[in-house]
């Protein structure tokens, strides 16, 4: 028994730890560019004047997904259905299911937009245990430099037009 409890957290661990092949990302963008730039647009428009939204399979605003159901963090017991969530965040079922037609085009889970100074969006493409990596561009086209320390690392890579890779680890 312990043996096998050993094999399937082994297993689950690696499975978790895939590391992500940045020129498969790089490949993926370039044959969707056309879905990444409407990502950004559709996340663009919905903020409105919030501060940051994020909309994705995951989490809507400030809504996370466990199971079937939504909730926040900071009221986790209360329970709430898809439909109420898209309304008190301000998005229709349709913009929704386009969302996710997008997202499932890039391969991503989540698209997040904050329109402070330099407005940024972000696509979450690859997620590992430590890792986020995400295809991002800023409203004034500035791509962020490599920044690696003892404890945390943020690995870019250009793309074209602005766009760019964030690999963040730490």
């Amino acid at each position: 028994m312990r043996v096998w409890s050993s094999l399937l957290l082994s297993t689950l661990l690696l499975q978790g730890c895939v590391p992500v092949n940045i020129d498969e990302t790089k490949e993926g963008f370039t044959q969707n560019k056309d879905s990444f730039e409407q990502l950004s647009s559709m996340i663009i428009k919905d903020t409105g004047f919030e501060t940051c939204l994020t909309v994705g399979t995951d989490r809507i605003g400030d809504f996370w997904k466990y199971g079937n159901k939504w909730n926040t963090l900071q009221n986790p017991k209360r329970i709430e259905r898809i439909g109420d969530v898209l309304n008190k965040v301000g998005i229709s079922s349709d913009r929704y299911a386009e969302y996710i037609a997008f997202l499932k085009i890039v391969g991503a889970e989540r698209v997040s937009h904050c329109a402070n100074k330099p407005s940024s969006t972000s696509i979450m493409v690859h997620r590992n245990i430590g890792c986020l990596t995400t295809v991002d561009i800023h409203g004034d086209g500035s791509i962020p430099a490599t920044d690696i320390t003892a404890r945390f690392a943020t690995e870019i890579t250009p793309l074209e037009e602005g766009w760019f890779i964030k690999k963040s680890c730490g």
